[in-house]
């Protein structure tokens, strides 16, 4: 039986010109079954995982998502992490979050 899980994203703050980081929180007990599948700016802008990242964005293969080069403007979009159980194939989407500077 699949239990329902709530997914979280922590923002770790970070100064203009610098990368900030966003970490998808999954709880213990379905961390192991569970993937960061993309990121989402919102309303609709996709980020999915790649070996270079796109200049900008780059997702790395632990779900977490760095935003390089930071700028004052980069505070309004909201970010949320998607996932996917990888038995049921459930996919449950974050809280939404928006990026602290320093």
């Amino acid at each position: 039986v699949a239990q329902a899980y709530k997914v979280d994203v922590e923002v770790l703050a970070a100064s203009r010109g610098c990368t900030a980081i966003l970490r998808c929180v999954v709880p213990n007990f379905v961390k192991e079954l569970v993937r960061v599948v993309s990121w989402v700016q919102e309303p609709a802008f996709y980020i999915y995982p790649s070996l270079q990242g796109d200049g900008k964005y780059h997702l790395l293969p632990t779900g977490e998502l760095l935003i390089h080069n930071l700028e004052y403007n980069d505070r309004y979009p909201s970010y949320r992490c998607r996932t996917m159980h990888k038995l049921t194939r459930q996919v449950v989407t974050s809280n939404s979050a928006k990026i602290r500077m320093n």
